[in-house]
């Protein structure tokens, strides 16, 4: 099998040998082509005449395809990232940053550090030690979950199964399916697959607002928080860095913010916001389940929100 490894095998190993060394020392400065992987920048061998650069028209037709991946209930984790390792790279690794499908990978990396399923993984080492009982990636009671709802032209519709939602100008559309949580056959998703409450979500980030333990040590969470991609934009976010899992305020002034520097935020397609302001002892989460208008950098709600709390 090893004779026979596949560009996606290398990939994969690659990933998981760069984990192992990230988990060793995250302590110490690291290496920015080590780092890629959880700032969400891919990491993988850049060959300039396999990955060419491509057409703003190309690129809005692989983000289209690429949506589909997580609400595609028949794959599998593993296939589901072999079709993401059969895309060429936006950019060369280092050069540039964009959220993406990558989160997706991560999940796969746990898989292969801790030799337990994503679910099994994120139990053992988040949901059950933080008592998170409404955190998971299936809902086993229909009844408990919230209808899921799309923005429409005068008010919200509900959402559809396998519902096309447009999202930012020039991204097309993403592929959306709410009946997703309901199958237990279907991949976990480390970007896209879970569903939870507003409360245990609050639990999470004020565990790590305090410095994160059960789950994790003081310098994990600090090594999170900080800003991990120097100078680099994140696009529609000026005034925003990003660390080893959300975005990270350096400039209220530039991101047109009350929130203090170094204020953590982040959402979901569904219609989640939330952020965590440390220098004011405040977490603040929002579950709307409005694609896209609830979700932080998607509509109006989260800011607007935002600026009628630190009015008070």
């Amino acid at each position: 099998m090893i004779g026979e490894a596949t560009l996606a095998d290398a990939i994969l190993d690659r990933i998981v040998h760069n984990a192992h060394r990230i988990t060793n020392a995250l302590d110490r400065r690291r290496n920015r082509r080590n780092q890629s992987l959880l700032t969400a920048t891919r990491q993988a061998e850049f060959d300039r005449t396999r990955c060419p650069r491509l057409s703003e028209t190309r690129v809005r037709e692989l983000l289209k395809w690429l949506s589909r991946f997580t609400e595609i209930r028949s794959l599998t984790l593993e296939k589901n990232i072999r079709r993401l390792a059969s895309v060429p790279l936006l950019f060369e690794p280092g050069t540039a940053w964009n959220y993406s499908l990558s989160i997706d990978v991560v999940g796969a990396v746990i898989e292969k550090v801790t030799g337990a399923s994503l679910v099994e993984a994120v139990q053992a080492l988040v949901t059950q030690p933080l008592n998170l009982a409404d955190t998971g990636f299936t809902v086993n009671d229909p009844e408990r979950l919230a209808i899921a709802y799309a923005d429409s032209q005068r008010r919200p519709r509900r959402m559809e199964e396998d519902d096309l939602i447009p999202t930012m100008p020039g991204l097309g559309e993403v592929a959306m399916s709410p009946a997703r949580t309901f199958d237990k056959d279907a991949f976990p998703s480390g970007g896209a697959g879970m569903v939870g409450t507003a409360g245990d979500t609050v639990r999470l980030l004020e565990t790590l607002r305090l410095g994160g333990e059960p789950i994790l040590s003081s310098e994990s969470v600090r090594d999170m928080s900080s800003n991990q991609i120097g100078a680099l934009p994140v696009v529609g976010w000026p005034g925003w860095g990003h660390g080893l899992d959300f975005s990270v305020l350096l400039d209220p002034t530039i991101a047109g913010t009350p929130e203090s520097e170094g204020t953590w935020r982040w959402g979901g397609a569904y219609g989640r916001s939330w952020f965590a302001d440390p220098s004011e002892e405040l977490t603040v989460v929002a579950f709307t389940n409005t694609a896209f208008e609830g979700m932080s950098g998607g509509g109006r709600f989260p800011q607007d929100t935002c600026r009628a709390i630190y009015s008070r």
